[in-house]
């Protein structure tokens, strides 16, 4: 016999984690800096592995652009999650890219970092 809870039945699901949720490729919806408007032409691309890496790259309008990697740590406390990028591999203006406050709803990633800059991610879809 097993203990009360300790048994599922197939349909239930248990909840992800953030680490989980975040587990997979992301496409750039918008990029503002210094909390201005959103930047028109950015692309970008940010892939998160499960076991603990992501790899982002971003290209702003007029090809100025910036790529960064490396293991990534979150801090789920008091409600907001924290991403810290250690040990980077960083490529032009990388800045803004990696380190920050991580909002997560659904198929919608927000990073707000410390320079103010703040990226809208939407998980990205396969192309048939």
């Amino acid at each position: 016999m097993t203990q009360e809870g300790a048994r599922r039945d197939r349909g239930e699901r248990l909840p992800l984690s953030t680490r989980d949720r975040l587990v997979g490729a992301w496409t750039l919806a918008s990029l503002a800096e210094d909390g201005g408007e959103a930047a028109e032409g950015a692309e970008g691309l940010a892939l998160y592995t499960p076991d603990g890496h992501v790899a982002v790259q971003v290209t702003r309008a007029g090809g100025e652009g910036g790529a960064l990697a490396g293991p990534c740590e979150l801090d789920e406390d008091g409600g907001s999650i924290t991403q810290r990028v250690s040990r980077v591999v960083a490529v032009g203006a990388a800045d803004g890219l990696g380190d920050g406050v991580l909002e997560l709803a659904d198929d919608e990633l927000v990073l707000t970092a410390p320079s103010g800059t703040r990226l809208v991610w939407r998980r990205a879809r396969p192309e048939v």
